[in-house]
């Protein structure tokens, strides 16, 4: 199956407002870097660790979460 976004791909991406920046945006970096670290942590959490380890990583996707959401708030202006 293939997906069209009809946008075309000339070096961009469209952000959360509809702006369209290159692809080797500074911001596209963060939020994949963010991204890549929380799935690596759950990755990590489902091979079974000791339930302290497994909290402490918890508490670092949760701080990971929020992260996201403040880039968000700076992206758009809104909370």
């Amino acid at each position: 199956m293939k997906i069209y976004t009809r946008t075309g791909d000339q070096g961009s991406t469209g952000l959360i407002g509809g702006a369209r920046v290159p692809k080797d945006d500074p911001r596209i970096d963060a939020y994949g870097i963010v991204d890549e670290l929380n799935a690596v942590l759950g990755v990590v959490r489902a091979a079974g660790l000791p339930p302290e380890t497994d909290a402490e990583i918890t508490l670092v996707q949760n701080d990971l979460f929020a992260l996201g959401a403040v880039m968000y708030e700076m992206l758009t202006g809104e909370r």
